[in-house]
């Protein structure tokens, strides 16, 4: 053995007990360690260079509160600050994040103030958007809606109202049945915010109007276990689809009882929690009963229909109005 690699050998497990002490890739148990969830500002930060699409904003349909296009300010010229932009005059357009300043800290949580600069895609504009990212979308969140999402099956907890592709200038409304499957097909803008989910029904192709976070990185605040890359879209789905087979979740169910979940009835003998899965969604508790051994009964609301639980389960119709 020659004294280079005798050295190499003795000095070995030396050099591997620095190497982790330094933090060396591949040297030591740091690739194991839990990445560390980015702080507001850091994702904030994270935005510069990114490819973002300029949305329509609800000034565009005036029955989400806006009298009419053009009324919100969202936007101003670089070169001239206090010239502000109605949204719909890059409505469409896409551009790149160039610059992010952070201009201070929110009194609540760790969020931040911003201002972003975006260069305009052909005519070079730049654009101001002070601290609201909500009238942008980010195209690499819209690509990770679609990783995540094409393809995978849902149940409706309805019955479920899908925007449909627009008939004469306006939007119809797909109908699906409680409990009814359907499959993602797309992401798609939404109004102010986006990705939304669109699905195949039965009925054909309609979209969730329903915020959905794939990308932490783009929604500080919401935590990355509230999104599809912490594997938390559900909780934001879940009110609206569930993400495994009804069938497979609640089994045991008779056939009669499913007959009347898809048509969204309650029937006297359900169990409290089949009534819930036929109302599609949360029981809206109206009040409760004193019953003769002294024991509390709810009683519950599911569209134009109040019953009673005793015991666990539905004991009768009750009028409430």
């Amino acid at each position: 053995m020659n004294l280079g690699s005798s050295l190499r050998y003795r000095l070995g497990p030396v050099l591997m007990i620095c190497a982790a002490a330094l933090g060396v890739p591949g040297r030591s148990n740091a690739q194991s360690q839990p990445k560390a969830p980015m702080t507001s500002q850091e994702q904030v930060l994270s935005w510069k260079g990114e490819k973002v699409i300029f949305l329509a904003g609800y000034s565009q349909a005036p029955f989400f509160g806006d009298s009419a296009p053009g009324d919100r300010i969202d936007y101003y010229r670089a070169d001239k600050a206090h010239e502000g932009l109605p949204r719909e005059q890059y409505a469409g357009k896409t551009g790149v994040v160039t610059d992010v300043k952070l201009l201070g800290k929110r009194p609540f949580g760790d969020a931040v103030i911003f201002e972003l600069e975006i260069t305009v895609d052909g005519s070079g504009d730049k654009i101001i958007a002070h601290d609201d990212s909500d009238n942008l979308g980010f195209i690499s969140e819209m690509k990770a809606a679609e990783t995540w999402s094409m393809g995978k099956t849902f149940w409706a907890k309805g019955p479920l109202d899908l925007w449909g592709a627009p008939a004469g200038g306006k939007k119809t409304w797909i109908r699906v049945r409680n409990t009814e499957r359907m499959t993602a097909s797309r992401p798609e803008w939404g109004a102010i915010d986006g990705p939304n989910l669109c699905f195949k029904t039965a009925g054909g192709e309609g979209c969730l109007s329903e915020k959905v976070c794939f990308d932490a990185r783009f929604h500080p605040g919401y935590g990355e276990k509230s999104c599809a890359d912490g594997d938390g879209a559900g909780e934001l789905l879940g009110r609206n689809v569930y993400l495994q087979d009804p069938h497979r979740l609640f089994p045991g169910w008779s056939p009669a009882i499913w007959a009347a979940i898809e048509n969204r009835e309650i029937a006297i003998g359900m169990t409290e929690k089949m009534a819930q899965v036929a109302c599609g969604k949360e029981l809206d508790r109206e009040g409760s009963v004193l019953e003769k051994d002294g024991k509390v009964s709810a009683i519950y609301r599911c569209g134009d229909r109040s019953f009673l639980v005793v015991a666990g389960k539905v004991a009768r119709y009750v009028v409430t109005r």
